[in-house]
């Protein structure tokens, strides 16, 4: 898969939940060599939770499983009110 397609699922599948439920975060893209690779920041309550990886999809895969894992353990994540 071409790494701005990953980019894009990256996009759509974590940016935009970020984004709706009001988390700040920045990402950078760099190339390494002949890879293209993304560094991410996302500030969550306790915490800034820094994280990069190639933008290929087994890459992304590990990503999304690490996403999901601290949003489980996020404080409070059932008592937010959405606005």
């Amino acid at each position: 898969m071409h790494p701005l397609n990953v980019l894009q699922r990256v996009n759509k599948e974590v940016f935009q939940y970020l984004h709706l439920h009001g988390y700040t975060f920045e990402y950078t893209i760099d190339n390494y060599y002949s890879d293209m690779a993304i560094k991410i920041r996302i500030d969550f309550q306790d915490e800034t939770y820094k994280d990069g990886f190639i933008l290929d999809e087994k890459e992304y895969v590990f990503f999304k499983a690490r996403i999901d894992e601290r949003f489980l353990n996020e404080p409070g994540r059932y008592e937010r009110v959405m606005s």
